[in-house]
């Protein structure tokens, strides 16, 4: 039997156990896109994850049976949590001002995705650098922040923004898109919209495809273009656009300012008439009220044209490898869970070393798998059974008492993924792990 093959069977058999867990997958057919051999053993860390990666190794590696191993998972947990919660945030505000569009019309902000940072890609490795001046795409949002009250500007997420690293203040509504769907939920929110700035740095075929939507829906008068570049980008005829403007005709000049900038007078009067004379729009489609807020691209490759975008899910050559792992060691962990945990409530037969050492192993290889993919239902049940799990075990009789604080608030960090899921289904069985430790006795 082909690899392949000999994996379908096994995610056939195991598919409808995975969908009652991860809501991701529950309306959804996992489609096969990639040769699985050439899949390796290890799991990459997704683009939009890869800055906080070693967050996600150090959580799985730590040990989860110390005080001080604890105290690592706790802290790399939070941040990872706090990514999470700030990215469905943005996504809910977005879809809020989407609702509100036949009330209240909203200005789409619109840039180049080539220029939210730079990027420095090394073999194993990745990093981002900003250079924090007023035209740095995360400034240029801040600053329309600054007039959100009658501007009302929303946009699409863009997960190496500054604004997700740092964390400070309020950001910029934004919704997430994802490669199977993006044009036709930023063609809706085109369409939608009361006005456009369009942020510019150089042409590609995403800037094209959005020109041409402003142009199909006839948004030119509302667009203001501006560009970040030496000369305007060459995008045809724009005499029918409101305004096309240099940066530095956009904000305020002030030589040697970093972070966000000001509007210059210019930019406020013209975006203030083009705020008067927006018109309120109904969204244009459901999807954009309904769009899943969803971290990890699984990137749907070229040739798949007659697949169902929206109930598949796709696996290729960048997620292969972690949902290779999840398929196995989610549901294997749970299997021997329910051994361990029976044999410990109705015999009172401790697991020996070799089952919970396996099952620890497992567990730490489904969290992995899990973040990677960006499923977050899945996410807060493995962390909610390795705190359940690693409690078990007693190392150090006098640590205890401050193992239990560290275990209770990573269940904490568990209810607040599982906040995230559109269900919550996850809440009461975590508070379980959390009464099941508080109550052990030999805690």
């Amino acid at each position: 039997m082909k690899i392949s093959e000999k994996f379908e069977a096994s995610l056939q058999k195991r598919l409808p156990f995975l969908q009652s867990i991860e809501e991701q997958l529950a309306d959804r057919v996992p489609v096969l896109c990639t040769d699985l051999l050439e899949v390796g053993r290890e799991i990459t860390t997704p683009l939009s994850l890869q800055h906080v990666g070693e967050h996600i190794i150090e959580i799985a590696k730590s040990d989860w049976m110390t005080v001080k191993g604890l105290d690592r998972v706790f802290a790399y947990l939070n941040e990872l949590a706090e990514l999470w919660e700030t990215i469905f945030q943005r996504h809910r505000e977005a879809i809020e001002v989407f609702e509100a569009a036949n009330q209240r019309p909203y200005c789409l902000f619109l840039r180049s995705f080539a220029s939210v940072t730079n990027p420095i890609e090394v073999s194993g490795g990745r990093a981002v650098m900003y250079m924090n001046e007023p035209e740095l795409d995360a400034n240029f949002a801040d600053t329309l922040m600054g007039e959100a009250d009658w501007l009302n500007p929303v946009s699409c997420l863009h997960t190496d923004d500054m604004q997700l690293l740092i964390r400070l203040g309020h950001s910029l509504p934004a919704f997430r898109v994802q490669t199977v769907n993006w044009q036709g939920i930023l063609s809706d929110a085109i369409a939608s919209s009361g006005l456009i700035i369009f942020y510019l740095d150089g042409v590609s075929p995403g800037v094209n495809f959005e020109i041409d939507c402003i142009r199909k829906y006839g948004m030119e008068s509302q667009t203001l273009l501006i560009y970040r570049c030496e000369h305007a980008p060459d995008i045809g005829n724009v005499d029918d656009f409101a305004s096309v403007m240099s940066i530095g005709e956009f904000i305020e000049k002030n030589d040697g300012k970093i972070g966000p900038g000001t509007l210059s007078r210019k930019a406020a009067d013209l975006l203030r008439g083009l705020v008067s004379t927006a018109t309120t729009k109904k969204a244009s489609t459901q999807r954009l009220l309904t769009m899943p807020c969803e971290i990890v691209d699984p990137g749907m490759p070229l040739g798949f044209s007659h697949v169902d975008e929206m109930t598949s899910y796709f696996i290729t050559e960048i997620n292969s490898a972690a949902f290779l792992n999840y398929v196995q060691s989610l549901p294997d962990s749970f299997l021997q869970w329910n051994t361990i945990s029976q044999d410990i409530r109705l015999h009172g037969i401790q697991p020996n070393l070799d089952d919970y050492n396996s099952l620890y192993r497992s567990l730490r290889m489904a969290f992995v798998a899990s973040t990677c993919l960006g499923f977050t239902a899945s996410i807060a049940c493995t962390v909610g059974l390795l705190a359940k799990v690693t409690s078990i075990a007693k190392p150090n009789q006098a640590e205890n008492q401050a193992r239990i604080k560290r275990y209770m608030q990573i269940l904490d960090i568990a209810q607040r993924f599982n906040a995230q899921t559109k269900n919550r289904a996850w809440a009461e069985k975590i508070e379980a792990f959390r009464e099941s430790i508080l109550e052990d006795p030999f805690m």
